[in-house]
């Protein structure tokens, strides 16, 4: 096993941990989001619907399409998208409440004017899911950064 594999294991078996206590819909935000320069933003959901956390120079957004595919934005400081060109990678590790564990590639999609370049995944085992915990691991620039998502599907 990796030393990569060993450390996102960790992280799993953290946020699963950290999970059992927390009811909210995204917990890398907590009631407001701020911006870089301070202030309160009106806006918690994503210009798309979506949970959002900030990663300290920007925000992703994680958002459950009405086909049950998630879709993963990059969003600038006042919560605009942008197109994920920074991005070099996104995997999702699901981990379902009977602790399965469901891990898969997000591909990359869009980039055009009506659809930015972002990350999507179509997953019959997420649909499958009633409820998990998404650690989406990305690449951005060379630098690596788990987001954390609780996905509630219908």
């Amino acid at each position: 096993m990796t030393k990569l594999n060993k450390a996102v294991g960790r992280i799993v078996s953290i946020v699963v941990l950290v999970s059992l206590g927390l009811a909210t819909l995204a917990f890398g935000h907590g009631a407001a989001l701020e911006k870089k320069g301070g202030g309160g933003v009106v806006q918690e959901a994503g210009p798309h619907g979506g949970a959002v956390i900030d990663i300290g120079d920007g925000h992703f957004e994680l958002v459950r399409e009405a086909d049950g595919a998630l879709s993963l934005y990059r969003l600038d400081e006042d919560l605009k998208v942008i197109p994920a060109k920074d991005v070099d990678a996104a995997e999702i590790h699901a981990v379902g409440a009977g602790q399965e564990i469901v891990t898969s590639e997000m591909t990359k999609a869009g980039d055009d004017a009506s659809s930015p370049l972002h990350f999507s995944i179509a997953s019959p085992q997420l649909k499958s899911l009633k409820s998990y915990m998404a650690v989406i691991s990305v690449s951005v620039g060379g630098a690596s950064q788990n987001l954390r998502f609780l996905v509630k599907n219908a």
